[in-house]
């Protein structure tokens, strides 16, 4: 199998556990694929629908690519595939979710496995869960059910509850080394170790990182931070352009390192792996900043990154974000950690 498309090489316990289900005719009806994003649980997922839609997968469970199941499922007409995403809103429909539960009910045309995707599962509200529920208890033989989710916290516990889980867990850091300087190997070592640091050890999104030019995006997000603590810039006028590029996940996900950064310079805890002259500039700032408000803003920061990408104003986000370092932290963070949820995000709903 080619090592760089799914089953990766850290993905490999899961693919065989779903094979060895599969082959002891034990397959759950339901699976709940999780893990961090950039871990590849997309493409294990599609190697997975490819390999049930098959008719003659080999003997480690591969999909064969020649028969008819293989053929029709490339062309992106097989009977036996459903698949439900999100919307431009960032949901999922309810509608969705009924027309694919009526569809798992009709008679199969193909021999073999009917086989249906949602993903991402946590894009679906509580009511469209609930549609979701009936045929997750009550499943016709030979459905499979697949779920990916990158914050599977956020689906209620009655879906996560009939589902059979897979956890796809980053490797670990020199595997993950190994493996992107084959995926990469005009990046050095630095770059790479930087990469992986950034994207939680997460190989995928690591190399998505080095393809976008990472570093060069690093260190203008640094230089421009830096001015902002120092009021060089204002934080409305910041948020605009970083809005613009590299866009609110990046930097929501730059901003976290950041800030845990900040707390290893702090306590000494955790492993770190900075060039000389971001931490050189990090302990600057460490200095100046209490360290229950940074542990503060981090909490802040995660429930921000949950509705990056979604409907919520991306430049307003960055805005509240940004305004705490203008005031090098010492701004009201426990009223945004105290409200509810939809107290928290009414500033920035459009």
């Amino acid at each position: 199998m080619d090592k760089f498309q799914a089953p990766f090489p850290w993905q490999a316990r899961q693919w065989q556990t779903l094979q060895q289900a599969r082959q002891r005719d034990q397959l759950a009806h339901a699976w709940l694929i999780q893990g961090p994003a950039g871990t590849g649980k997309s493409a294990l997922m599609e190697a997975l629908v490819a390999s049930l839609l098959c008719q003659r997968p080999d003997r480690e469970g591969h999909a064969c690519g020649q028969c008819r199941g293989c053929r029709l499922h490339a062309a992106g007409n097989h009977p036996g595939f459903h698949r439900v995403e999100q919307q431009e809103s960032g949901n999922i429909k309810i509608d969705s979710i009924r027309e694919l539960c009526s569809a798992l009910e009709l008679t199969r045309q193909e021999p073999g496995y009917r086989v249906a995707v949602i993903a991402p599962a946590e894009a679906m509200n509580i009511h469209t869960s609930n549609a979701l529920l009936k045929t997750l208890e009550e499943p016709e033989p030979g459905n499979v059910l697949l779920l990916a989710s990158s914050s599977p916290a956020r689906l209620p516990a009655t879906i996560r509850s009939r589902c059979q889980q897979l956890v796809i867990s980053p490797p670990a850091h020199e595997a993950a080394v190994a493996w992107l300087s084959e995926a990469s190997p005009e990046t050095s070592r630095e770059n790479i170790d930087l990469a992986l640091d950034f994207s939680g050890n997460a190989p995928l999104a690591a190399l998505q990182m080095l393809r976008d030019d990472f570093v060069a995006t690093q260190t203008r997000l640094l230089s421009e931070w830096e001015t902002l603590c120092m009021r060089g810039v204002e934080p409305v006028h910041l948020a605009g352009e970083w809005g613009k590029s590299p866009g609110a996940e990046v930097v929501i996900d730059w901003l976290i390192r950041i800030s845990m950064s900040i707390v290893h310079l702090k306590t000494g805890a955790g492993r770190q792996r900075l060039p000389d002259e971001i931490e050189a500039s990090l302990r600057n700032v460490a200095e100046a900043v209490d360290l229950n408000q940074v542990f503060l803003y981090l909490n802040v920061l995660y429930y921000y990154r949950s509705l990056a990408g979604t409907q919520v104003n991306q430049t307003l986000m960055l805005e509240a974000l940004l305004i705490p370092w203008w005031h090098t932290l010492h701004w009201p963070l426990e009223s945004m950690i105290n409200a509810d949820a939809t107290r928290r995000a009414a500033a920035i709903w459009p």
